[in-house]
């Protein structure tokens, strides 16, 4: 298991993608599973200011994120 990151690196993470892509407009689900009620996965189309980011987010059964992956043209950021 990975050690979670701190909130300082969360805090300058997002605030980077909203200087380079602006604020978050819109979001419209793509894709949704669940995985033997173990973990659901969601991808969604982001649209920012600056254009468009895909954003995959995984949750275990207790509803923590677990996985969050921002992406621009299919390139993890």
């Amino acid at each position: 298991m990975q050690k979670a990151r701190s909130k300082e690196y969360y805090f300058k993470f997002f605030s980077k993608i909203k200087n380079n892509h602006g604020s978050l407009l819109l979001l419209q689900l793509l894709n949704y599973r669940e995985n033997n009620h173990i973990k659901t996965q969601a991808e969604y189309d982001g649209s920012f200011q600056n254009g468009n980011l895909t954003l995959k987010i995984t949750t275990n059964t207790n509803h923590e994120i677990i996985g969050l992956y921002i992406l621009k043209d299919k390139i993890l950021l």
